[in-house]
């Protein structure tokens, strides 16, 4: 079903040709298993677009219901969110304060049609010291209601359910390659009023790099990909600048490797051992990993037994992340390790962590040497 993804994505995305004879091969339960695998990646309504148009779906109701449903939740999605972007945005012109959309907000735009790229949340970028007062001119004029604060940025809430992660740093994990992203603000230009836009450079070295994240904790989505094809073509990228925030970032080889395995989905790219081992990794991932690899990749840099007790006792340099606060007292480390143990009691997590726990114990050996070799490969 892969093959039949990547091409469907390069019609609807890229505007080439319907494959020949792809009728004979949609038969209605591969157009079931193909909606499944677009679903997972979050692209079933650009699928569902595409074979709508070209009437493939008709023989088939049931699941052309299912990829219909897709679409217009896309459709809807993306009006929600824009209605919801404008208006954060004229609040905070309003109030002088400088911000930046990043992520789907902006990258949708590379797209032939704004409501393909979905996104969960509207995530905008303010400076530190101007979160307080973003938080209050949001809530007080849009009436959003706000969660605590995190590491890196706080939630708020429309009226309408849209989530915003108002981010006030980039820097959210102690992966090396997120360091660079303390100079966000050195690589942003005035686009209107006091909306920012990063440059391009650094525009895609922050979408290389919440990609490498997403590798590390499991795995990431065919859409990233999308994503990064598009931001290649599109984006002018000044390929000494990139490289140095690349070399910096010690991304050069991850780089490398995704952009291969794009050029592979989705422009004619050679395969490649290389290539095979990712997708292998990636494609029953889903969108946003899966907890297997997450499991491997632990293992492969701590060892079964060592896993397992950091998972009980979490090392200061990951809880320091999970609670801002021990940036600052790291005595008070004790406290809040009791405290994610009662945070262990929510039933979601409970259930994610005896699930690690469980991976980690019937693992073997073989699956943790490939992915830990992945890694290798890709210098993360």
């Amino acid at each position: 079903m892969l093959s039949a993804l990547t091409a469907i994505l390069r019609v609807g995305v890229f505007g080439e040709s319907m494959p020949p004879d792809i009728d004979k091969k949609l038969t209605a339960d591969n157009l079931k298993s193909l909606f499944l695998l677009a679903q997972k990646h979050d692209l079933a309504h650009i699928v569902g677009d595409v074979l709508e148009k070209n009437s493939l779906l008709t023989d088939c109701p049931e699941v052309r219901q299912l990829y219909l449903e897709q679409l217009n939740m896309a459709t809807y999605r993306y009006k929600f969110m824009q209605y919801e972007l404008d208006q954060l945005s004229k609040v905070l012109q309003e109030a002088n304060i400088p911000y930046i959309p990043l992520k789907g907000s902006v990258i949708r735009g590379y797209y032939p049609l704004p409501w393909m790229r979905t996104s969960c949340d509207i995530d905008v970028l303010v400076k530190e010291e101007d979160l307080d007062r973003a938080v209050q001119c949001l809530v007080s004029s849009l009436n959003y209601r706000s969660d605590k604060k995190g590491n890196h940025d706080i939630s708020l809430y429309s009226k309408i359910g849209v989530h915003i992660e108002l981010h006030y740093k980039l820097n959210s994990t102690s992966y090396p390659w997120d360091k660079v992203l303390d100079e966000v603000w050195d690589y942003a230009t005035p686009q209107e009023g006091c909306r920012y836009r990063l440059k391009d450079e650094m525009f895609y070295y922050y979408h290389l790099s919440h990609m490498a994240g997403h590798f590390k904790a499991g795995g990431c989505g065919i859409r990233f990909f999308l994503d990064l094809c598009l931001l290649d073509t599109h984006l002018d990228i000044d390929k000494d600048s990139l490289t140095t925030l690349l070399d910096r970032g010690g991304l050069t080889r991850f780089n490398d490797g995704v952009v291969s395995l794009a050029k592979c989905w989705f422009k004619e790219g050679k395969s490649s051992k290389l290539v095979e081992s990712m997708q292998d990794y990636l494609v029953n991932a889903g969108m946003y990993g899966d907890i297997k690899n997450y499991v491997a990749i632990e293992k492969s840099t701590k060892g079964g037994k060592k896993h397992i007790f950091s998972r009980i006792w979490l090392p200061y340099e990951k809880l320091k992340y999970q609670y801002p606060i021990l940036q600052k007292h790291k005595i008070l480390t004790p406290i809040y390790q009791v405290r994610r143990w009662f945070n262990l009691l929510n039933k979601s997590t409970r259930q994610r962590a005896v699930s690690e726990l469980g991976h980690s114990v019937n693992m073997d050996n073989a699956q943790v040497d490939k992915v830990a070799n992945l890694m290798r490969e890709l210098g993360i």
